[in-house]
């Protein structure tokens, strides 16, 4: 909420957004952003009433809402997604007859990925419900305002997503983030000698000296020098890094011999497919192998494929590797998840769900790109996309295209 009223997530950005990219370049451009969280450099931005947003986000974290079929919990992201659709529609119709139409225009739509989340149907059958009953009727009306004020001449419109879906089970069991049973992943760093942040967003206890933060098929964990602050009262400086030896590979031992059964936590028998380690915290992620051992990752993946996998040793380096690659943690878990054919081997760093995201399998990875022209054709399209994206597309790249794309270069 504090994304859309306070400029939350603005506030953490450490790079300049698509929109003062184009802006730095064109200073009278007309922006327009509809419920995207980053919307710095926008002349305007359009939201769902407060009340609206509330709703939808209270069904996404309590996931296991009684009483409720998919058709009710579906309506109340569909009232958050035809509001948003409405609200945009309704502005550019409102515009005098001589005011011009913004140059740039963006929409986000949250409720493909979060019904998706949650639906007993399963993500695939979920999301083409949404986007059937929900997306695309919006849309329409969308598309016949713009026509009417000739807003689609000239222009490109792009659609696009941001990750894929994964069936999982959803029971403490598998929802690894769900225990508490003394046989979840906080117990691993208990009984690896540290304390760990209480969860919740805001604390009042700092004496903690390791965290541990859940995003479905990743788990990102933090790590401090714990001969800084080694009283159970002190409070750790996490802007050292932790020590390799004293700190890092104690924790890595302790999940991957849980992950073999043999550990502090043998419960976290096959939940983990790969646990991994860096020295220091801008370098790359290596594969733990066990008893202070680390290997190269693409080598370990060329030694040890993994179904379905995509290009995880380039990804990981994109995610560790610079100016803020310390914010990837000292230690990354990845689940027995997306690359699992049976449902019954998937895990996840989260409460209970019927779908995640996060691993690096094709169908979490791949992603929808839809690129048009009024006035282009397919080769043209193709080409002007090919130029930027190359062999090897990314969504970071898509971001490049856009600006691209709008300054005609």
């Amino acid at each position: 909420m504090k994304s859309y009223t306070e400029d939350y997530a603005d506030d953490l950005l450490t790079a300049p957004t698509i929109y003062q990219q184009i802006r730095q370049v064109d200073p009278g451009v007309r922006i327009w952003i509809s419920m995207s969280q980053f919307h710095r450099g926008a002349d305007r931005l359009l939201t769902a009433r407060r009340s609206v947003l509330a709703d939808a986000f209270r069904v996404f974290l309590d996931s296991s809402l009684t009483g409720q079929d998919d058709g009710d919990r579906m309506e109340k992201y569909a009232t958050l997604d035809r509001e948003v659709l409405a609200t945009l529609t309704s502005a550019i119709g409102d515009l005098d007859r001589g005011e011009p139409l913004p140059d740039v225009v963006t929409v986000y739509l949250s409720g493909t990925d979060l019904f998706a989340h949650v639906a007993e149907a399963g993500p695939d059958r979920a999301r083409r419900r949404y986007l059937t009953q929900v997306v695309d009727p919006g849309l329409v009306r969308l598309h016949a305002a713009l026509a009417r004020r000739g807003g689609l001449d000239h222009r490109y419109v792009v659609v696009i997503s941001d990750h894929g879906h994964t069936a999982v089970l959803s029971d403490e069991q598998h929802a690894l983030g769900s225990r508490d049973d003394g046989e979840g992943p906080r117990d691993v760093l208990e009984a690896a000698g540290f304390r760990v942040r209480p969860a919740g967003w805001k604390i009042d206890d700092k004496s903690f000296q390791s965290v541990i933060a859940y995003g479905g098929a990743f788990a990102f964990v933090y790590l401090a020098d714990r001969s800084t602050c080694a009283a159970e009262a002190s409070e750790c400086d996490f802007r050292h890094p932790p020590r390799y030896d004293e700190d890092v590979l104690p924790v890595a031992e302790a999940f991957f011999r849980s992950a073999q059964g043999a550990g502090p936590v043998p419960a976290l028998r096959g939940t983990l497919d790969l646990v991994l380690v860096r020295r220091g915290t801008e370098g790359p992620f290596q594969v733990y192998l066990g008893d202070g051992k680390a290997e190269d990752v693409a080598r370990y993946l060329a030694r040890s494929p993994r179904r379905d996998y995509v290009a995880v040793a380039r990804r990981l380096h994109a995610l560790a590797v610079g100016s803020h690659g310390d914010r990837a943690g000292d230690i990354l878990l990845v689940t027995r998840d997306g690359g699992e054919s049976d449902v019954h081997r998937r895990y996840y760093f989260s409460h209970t769900y019927r779908s995640w995201h996060g691993s690096p399998s094709r169908q979490d990875s791949e992603i929808p790109f839809i690129l048009a022209h009024p006035d282009k054709s397919r080769r043209e399209l193709t080409a002007a996309a090919d130029r930027v994206l190359g062999d090897a597309p990314s969504i970071d790249r898509v971001g490049r295209l856009l600006v691209d794309l709008r300054l005609e270069r």
